[in-house]
């Protein structure tokens, strides 16, 4: 296992690590088919005319242009954003079992995404962003191996 896994396409070999990858799971009442339908929904709190026209974007880039002209958004999305798009990442993985035992294996791997564009979700242009996406599938996989119900 490499001591660093970059994923970015929903394509490549981790790209079942992106919110970009379909796998659909269940939250806020709907099914959604990948995180970032429900990531760009939760903007302004999962609220018409922005939820159906997201929830039924063809794929995650169409989910993510319209999720730019929501308005309004959430009073606290900025402090609210990372804990949310932890919980849909959380609901995604327990709802597929193969995706959490492939998170698990991959063990102590640092995980990153390599978003040039993107230096809080991912690496940034300098590799040195906050790489927040890596960091929530971190957290997951640690409460994924200490968690009761795997014992």
């Amino acid at each position: 296992m490499p001591e660093v896994i970059g994923f970015i396409s929903n394509r490549e070999e981790y790209g079942w690590l992106s919110n970009f990858y379909y796998a659909p799971f269940r939250y806020n009442g709907l099914t959604w088919k990948t995180v970032e339908h429900a990531y760009q929904a939760a903007k302004n709190g999962f609220k018409e005319p922005w939820l159906s026209k997201i929830a039924n974007a063809s794929g995650p880039h169409e989910a993510k242009k319209l999720g730019r002209k929501v308005s309004p958004l959430l009073k606290d999305w900025d402090r609210r954003k990372v804990d949310i798009m932890a919980q849909l990442v959380s609901a995604k993985f327990m709802t597929h079992q193969e995706l959490e035992d492939k998170l698990l294996a991959t063990g102590n791997a640092k995980l990153e995404e390599d978003a040039y564009w993107d230096s809080f979700w991912g690496t940034g242009r300098n590799g040195k962003g906050r790489n927040e996406m890596g960091k929530i599938l971190m957290r997951l996989r640690e409460k994924l191996r200490t968690s009761i119900w795997r014992l």
